[in-house]
């Protein structure tokens, strides 16, 4: 009778030694493949000549910010100051939806912050696109 229950025991052991080990293989395997690659975080993190370190602070990309707000992504391949949204656009469109998810009309405090955000990513991008001397294109139009 105890050779059954040991046996039982050495096969529960087992099993759970096996699982833990392929459990801990995976997830190493997932952790490596996410580091070297830039598309395992978000279908929104898509190059549009978005800034990794500016979207790694926010936790918000560039694309996702412009689907937030409902404002048509720039046509050309790599954003820069003067196909930026014009900023009135871009206030504009916070306000409306900012304002519609207000907590005190009924609205959600989630969304409401996911807008802030939205805009707040691309009013970052916009003052990196200025500090690094983008000025100069916008003052030749």
């Amino acid at each position: 009778m105890f050779e059954g229950i040991k046996a039982l025991s050495h096969l529960c052991h087992s099993s759970i030694v096996i699982t833990q080990n392929a459990f801990h293989d995976a997830y190493k395997a997932l952790a490596l493949a996410a580091s070297s690659s830039n598309t395992g975080t978000s279908l929104f993190h898509q190059p549009l000549g978005d800034n990794s370190h500016i979207t790694r602070k926010l936790k918000i990309s560039l694309n996702e910010s412009f689907l937030i707000l409902n404002i048509p992504k720039p046509e050309a391949e790599v954003i820069t100051l003067k196909n930026l949204p014009s900023p009135e656009l871009v206030k504009e469109r916070f306000k409306i939806l900012f304002d519609a998810n207000d907590k005190k009309i009924g609205g959600s405090f989630y969304l409401q912050s996911k807008v802030f955000r939205a805009y707040e990513r691309i009013e970052k991008e916009r003052e990196w696109r200025k500090s690094l001397g983008d000025k100069e294109e916008e003052e030749e139009e």
